[in-house]
C-alpha cells in the first residue's frame, strides 16, 4: 500500500513543483486556448462509455501493469500538468522499487490479498457493480485505511483508480514523515486546488 501511496505522491507532485506558480498562470493559459482556437471549428469531445466488470469477472489473480493517473476536471492547466505528469510514471514506479510482478488476488468473499515481493497485505472490499464503485479498508498499525474508488474494464484488464485527495488524505494516517515532507505539502495544495484527479492502476489476469 505504501508503494501505491508514494507513485501517487511523487507523481502529481513532479510537475506541482515545476509550476509553482500554477494559479497565476491559469488565466494565461486559457487566454492562449481561446486565441489559438477562436479560428478553428469546435470540436465535439466523445468520451468512451465506461464498462464495468460484474463481480464474478473481477475475481481472481489480477497482475500489476502499470500506473495511470487522470483528470476529470475543467481546469486547462491541470489537464495539461497531469497528462505531463502521467508519462513520467513507469520512471517513478520503478524508482519506488515497483518491479511490474506485484499481484492482487480478489476472491469472492470480499477480501483480497496484495503481493509485493516479500510484503502481503490482506483487505476487504465492497463492490458495486451498477456503478462500479470499490471500497477498499486495510488495516494498518492498528488503524483502518480506507478508499473508495471505481474499477472499470480496460484493453482486457481492469482499471482501478482512487481521487488523489482521498490518497493524500490517508496518506498522513500512514506515515507522520509525509507531513513534514515540503513536496507533499505542495502536492496536499494543488489537489485540493483542482479537485478531480484520479490515480491507479491497471491490472490483467
Amino acid at each position: 500500500m505504501k508503494k501505491t501511496l508514494y507513485v501517487l505522491i511523487f507523481a502529481v507532485a513532479t510537475f506541482g513543483a515545476t509550476n509553482s506558480s500554477a494559479q497565476t498562470l491559469e488565466g494565461l493559459f486559457n487566454s492562449l486556448s481561446k486565441m489559438f482556437l477562436s479560428s478553428e471549428p469546435a470540436e465535439e469531445k466523445t468520451t468512451a462509455k465506461a464498462e464495468y466488470p460484474t463481480e464474478k469477472e473481477i475475481t481472481g489473480k489480477w497482475t500489476y501493469q502499470e500506473m495511470v493517473m487522470e483528470y476529470t476536471g475543467n481546469s486547462t492547466l491541470a489537464s495539461l500538468a497531469v497528462s505531463s505528469a502521467a508519462s513520467q510514471l513507469p520512471a517513478l514506479a520503478s524508482k519506488v522499487g515497483i518491479t511490474g510482478k506485484e499481484y492482487v488476488r480478489i476472491k469472492s468473499d470480499g477480501t483480497m490479498l496484495f503481493v509485493g515481493g516479500d510484503s502481503k497485505i490482506e483487505a476487504k472490499y465492497t463492490y458495486v457493480q451498477p456503478t462500479g464503485k470499490i471500497i477498499v479498508s486495510v488495516v494498518h498499525k492498528g488503524q483502518t485505511i480506507t478508499l473508495t474508488g471505481s474499477v472499470t474494464k480496460a484493453n482486457g484488464g481492469l482499471k482501478v483508480l482512487f481521487n488523489a485527495k482521498e490518497v493524500v488524505a490517508k496518506a498522513e494516517l500512514v506515515s507522520s514523515k509525509f507531513k513534514e515532507n515540503t513536496t507533499f505539502a505542495m502536492l496536499k495544495g494543488l489537489v485540493d486546488s483542482y479537485p478531480g484527479i484520479m490515480g491507479g492502476a491497471i491490472f490483467k489476469k
